[in-house]
């Protein structure tokens, strides 16, 4: 086995920080090196990483989880890299299957593992995970993000070295922008057994970002893709133009958050009219994604103040039917929805929502269909 550096940053996460260490130490394919970052933590996380002696423990002074990934990264000397967030946890073969990847593929950058999400317990229960290996390339999807995690990678330090470590420059997706400048060249290869749990709370640095300025992520999101582009090899100039084309789709997103969380009425329905527009030559799926990064990027706006969602829902046009339709059917499938539900009962839009995703869950039943 090749060997391999964990990587943790770590800010105010005793909550947290035990569980996620532990997931590491009952590993059957055990790091080489286990460093933890400590981002100027105020609670006692880091007198919890002290009774783990086997921890390189070192101070990052900058704020942000970026800078510590490449101050671990900097202080670290193994041939693979392993981040992984203080609130996730791994299964005991992740650091196994993903390192048999990159032994069997050398070629790739990175190996990519799948991931389920969590709320609250501190005890997820995996699954015995598959060793099924595909490949999976960041800008099939551009510019919408399928790794959820930072947790789910394995990277080789020659290719985290080639592109200046763990990128820093853009505060808010890091993640993302250093996904797309790894696979530049190279697609990842990834498993499809489930060995990452991610853990979902409000108090995570992602979400604590998107709350108090979701517009400002926003910006440092389009940056951080519009520079990666000019990165891309343009193979082919209709290859480039659809990137390009779908980069822009993104962007005409922009006004429909500011219009909902400012909620001005008279441009929320132009903008999203224009969102619609720029969609006009894409596929269903892709729309549909599209349109999960808004929700995304919206959620907890839409989930703490319902009537958000109701006045969003009113003003998005009939005309607008394809981002509207995967709109609605991704807030039916989401947590928002009950929230709603619950803060407005007697929303008859709301309940329209609900019914048709039960008919949609009911219509692939097979009997149903017979």
């Amino acid at each position: 086995m090749m060997d391999i550096a964990v990587i943790i940053p770590m800010y105010n996460g005793a909550k947290w920080i035990r569980t996620t260490i532990e997931s590491v130490m009952t590993q059957t394919c055990l790091p080489t090196e286990i460093i933890v970052v400590d981002n100027n933590s105020t609670d006692n996380s880091v007198e919890i990483i002290r009774e783990f002696p086997e921890i390189k423990i070192i101070n990052n002074p900058i704020k942000g989880a970026n800078f510590s990934r490449q101050s671990g990264f900097k202080a670290s000397t193994a041939s693979l890299i392993a981040y992984l967030d203080q609130d996730d946890i791994w299964h005991p073969e992740h650091l196994n299957y993903l390192c048999r990847l990159l032994e069997q593929y050398p070629d790739y950058p990175a190996a990519v593992a799948s991931s389920l999400s969590f709320r609250f317990s501190k005890n997820l229960r995996f699954t015995l995970p598959k060793f099924e290996e595909f490949d999976y390339n960041p800008w099939s999807i551009f510019p919408n993000n399928k790794i959820v995690t930072p947790s789910s990678l394995m990277i080789r330090r020659t290719a985290l070295e080639s592109i200046g470590g763990w990128q820093t420059q853009f505060n808010f997706c890091g993640d993302t922008y250093t996904w797309l400048r790894l696979s530049v060249n190279h697609s990842f290869i990834q498993n499809k057994g489930i060995t990452v749990g991610y853990r979902r709370h409000n108090s995570s640095q992602s979400a604590t970002l998107l709350i108090d300025n979701t517009q400002k992520c926003f910006d440092s999101l389009f940056a951080a893709l519009e520079d990666a582009l000019t990165y891309y090899p343009t193979v082919s100039e209709q290859d480039y133009s659809k990137l390009k084309r779908r980069l822009a789709a993104l962007s005409a997103s922009s006004d429909i958050l500011s219009n909902t969380i400012n909620f001005e009425p008279s441009q929320l329905s132009k903008s999203i009219l224009i969102f619609e527009q720029s969609l006009s030559e894409e596929n269903k799926w892709f729309v549909r994604s599209i349109c999960g990064t808004l929700v995304w990027l919206l959620y907890n706006h839409l989930a703490n103040k319902p009537f958000l969602l109701s006045r969003l829902l009113e003003y998005w046009p009939q005309e607008a039917s394809r981002t509207g339709q995967a709109f609605r059917s991704l807030i039916a499938s989401s947590r928002i929805l009950p929230k709603c539900l619950l803060s407005e009962p007697f929303n008859i839009q709301l309940w329209l929502i609900l019914l048709q995703s039960l008919d949609d869950i009911i219509t692939k039943i097979p009997l149903y269909r017979q």
